[in-house]
């Protein structure tokens, strides 16, 4: 009932239901040195029934063992998660994946089940992982994040922070089916719906999405999607 942490305190039925089997009962002995005044004669008459315990946990059950609340352990900290997700979007656009990158795989851990799978920095971590397997030549790896990523936020709505990751993750997804495949027959009819969802939100489409665009467009070029790879950045704004 001390703990610091609101949430980890004891409900007042919680507290009552473990304190009520501590109560003396009609007939047990006074305590011993004698009390003055005596909390206990009440309950040991007969006379201080527990009126003002809720009737709810007027006892315990014979087979319930009385609540101990648990001190819990302090959540994961947003603040610092946000400053470590900033170290990684730096260290990405220098080409530099390192130690942060690891640390926010370990932390995404421990925040994803708290915040849930599409909490916006859970997301925004999501992907900078998935990014990082790519770095590294995981392909099927980093594919199956962006693909799971996808599903999840599917149905976001256009124009929202939400919907800017989706296709964000959508032209990852599509940019990992080449190396998978080893063929562009799949990928690039994703990639280039993804791209025209992104072409739809101008002139507000998201920059970073815009730059993940023309960076994998130019794999796509590469595998002999130059003239329509050409067609569709040309829509989007320069860097």
């Amino acid at each position: 009932m001390l703990a610091k942490n609101p949430s980890v305190r004891p409900s007042a039925s919680e507290a009552a239901e473990t304190l009520v089997p501590l109560l003396p009962k009609p007939g047990d002995p006074a305590p011993a040195p004698v009390l003055d005044p005596d909390p206990t004669l009440p309950f040991r008459t007969g006379t201080g029934a527990p009126a003002a315990i809720p009737a709810t946990v007027s006892g315990p059950s014979r087979n319930r063992r009385p609540v101990v609340p648990r001190r819990g352990s302090r959540g994961p900290d947003r603040t610092a998660f946000r400053a470590l997700l900033d170290e990684v979007e730096r260290e990405e656009a220098e080409d530099d994946a390192g130690s942060p990158a690891e640390r926010l795989e370990a932390m995404l851990n421990s925040v994803r089940r708290p915040w849930g799978p599409c909490d916006p920095d859970v997301v925004r971590a999501r992907l900078l992982c998935a990014d990082r397997l790519r770095y590294a030549g995981d392909w099927p790896g980093a594919g199956g994040r962006y693909r799971t990523l996808v599903r999840d936020l599917d149905g976001a709505t256009p124009g929202t922070q939400e919907h800017a990751r989706l296709l964000e993750a959508r032209i990852g997804a599509a940019e990992c089916l080449i190396p998978e495949e080893d063929s562009s027959d799949r990928a690039f009819p994703a990639w280039q719906a993804a791209v025209l969802e992104l072409r739809s939100l101008l002139p507000h489409a998201p920059q970073r999405v815009v730059e993940r665009a023309r960076e994998s467009g130019e794999d796509f070029a590469e595998w002999g999607h130059r003239v329509a790879v050409t067609d569709l950045l040309n829509g989007l704004p320069q860097r």
